[in-house]
């Protein structure tokens, strides 16, 4: 996983990342679940939403 995109210390999973050139930076918007569940149902889902000048 790319540095600094996991705001937790533990595995968690991240999915469906957009990223959109907005405003003359780079936006990109990832989903995530804290940890690693057997079943979607019941966990909380957070959007990160970090922004670049050089997708670095």
């Amino acid at each position: 996983m790319v540095a600094g995109l996991d705001p937790h210390p533990w595995r968690n999973t991240p999915w469906a990342p957009e990223i959109v050139w907005a405003e003359g930076r780079y936006h990109m918007f990832l989903s995530y679940l804290r940890g690693v569940p057997s079943a979607w149902e019941g966990h909380a889902r957070f959007i990160r939403h970090l922004v670049s000048d050089d997708l670095e």
